[in-house]
């Protein structure tokens, strides 16, 4: 166990669009380990495979709209926790 629901707990982040908060980090990190450029690119074509969102817990993945609100939504004092 990695320990990151700890982790994202810290950040105090409710739900967003009804996703929870520890499979849009999930989705996040997935797509930046496996496409290692720019987040959520609507040209990317892994956008639409499966896989990133499966391994998230997901049926697909995010919108690019549902993962900036998710990062809007970190206070900076709650980041410095995270850390």
């Amino acid at each position: 166990q990695l320990g990151i629901d700890e982790r994202i707990k810290l950040l105090k982040i409710n739900k967003t669009n009804g996703i929870p908060p520890i499979k849009i980090c999930l989705a996040i990190m997935n797509h930046a380990m496996f496409n290692g450029k720019r987040l959520f690119r609507l040209e990317n074509p892994s956008k639409n495979d499966p896989g990133l969102a499966i391994l998230s817990g997901l049926s697909k993945l995010p919108t690019d709209t549902v993962a900036h609100d998710f990062l809007d939504s970190i206070l900076i004092i709650d980041s410095d926790k995270f850390w």
